[in-house]
């Protein structure tokens, strides 16, 4: 077992560039703002290297927590502060880091999920080749929906890229290994896109698939969606309380529905915000 390490905020500084240690000093509540400005900071492609350091640094977890606090904190924050800054720069060499540091912390670490979500997102079009050979290197991967999550919103930022995201959510449909929850992230970018239009696919793979309906609901709630149906003719089986849903032993990144929520509806945990950005990740 390593022992913890009991140095002081020197760590820090002796560790990493002048340049980089106004990032152990922001606040831990613009990890939650998706659009915190760095432009301050005038990080560039010469920083990358640096940066990808940085990020995927665990030494935080070797410093004792008890006898350093703010120490452990400030390294911590540092390390997620470094991946929003790369996704923002464009880093593609970083991704293939990134990727390795989504996967030890898939579990766990809420404030990393989330950055990478949007590390994805910015990356836009210039990092989809290096998420699509993940995505069919690894399929029946659970922590594919924090790459679909982060694709999802780049339709948003960057609307150059909806054919090329189309293209590799159908690839990922028509595979022939998916897991459950990515598969139901594919299905609602597909109808995100374009609505009924690959209907017939998303029926398909309903018949031969296992799809995760915690997100969109099945398919005859997708149809009733889509204007393609007016009722259900079977008992649905999706709609739970909140609070049952809750309490059940998921995995923090599982999408939370009371009775099929509309990501930009607000959440049905009564915070006020939209569902996208309170339950819907947790």
């Amino acid at each position: 077992m390593l022992e913890k390490i009991t140095l002081d905020k020197d760590i820090l500084e002796k560790n990493y560039s002048k340049k980089l240690q106004p990032l152990f000093e922001l606040e831990s509540d613009s990890l939650t703002r998706n659009n915190f400005n760095y432009d301050e900071f005038r990080f560039t492609q010469d920083d990358i290297d640096e940066l990808i350091g940085l990020a995927t640094d665990s030494s935080y977890k070797l410093i004792n927590y008890q006898e350093h606090e703010e120490l452990v904190e400030r390294f911590f924050y540092g390390t997620i502060h470094a991946v929003n800054i790369l996704g923002k720069i464009k880093a593609v060499e970083s991704i293939e880091f990134i990727l390795k540091k989504m996967e030890e912390e898939s579990e766990g670490n809420e404030y990393f999920l989330e950055a990478f979500v949007s590390y994805v997102t910015n990356m836009g079009i210039n990092g989809l080749d290096f998420f699509e050979k993940y995505i069919f290197e690894k399929p029946e991967e659970y922590n594919l929906i924090s790459i679909f999550d982060g694709i999802d919103y780049m339709l948003e930022e960057e609307p150059s890229s909806v054919s090329r995201v189309e293209e590799i959510m159908i690839m990922y449909l028509k595979n022939e290994k998916t897991h459950p929850a990515p598969l139901s992230f594919a299905i609602s970018t597909l109808i995100n896109i374009g609505e009924d239009k690959h209907i017939d696919l998303i029926r398909e793979t309903f018949k031969t698939k296992d799809v995760d309906t915690l997100l969109r609901g099945d398919l005859e709630d997708i149809e009733i969606e889509l204007g393609l149906r007016e009722k259900r003719v079977t008992n649905n089986s999706v709609e739970r309380t909140f609070e049952e849903l809750m309490n059940r032993n998921i995995n923090s990144k599982s999408k939370i529905l009371e009775s099929k929520v509309g990501r930009n509806n607000p959440c049905p945990c009564g915070s006020g915000k939209k569902y996208k950005k309170c339950c819907l990740n947790k």
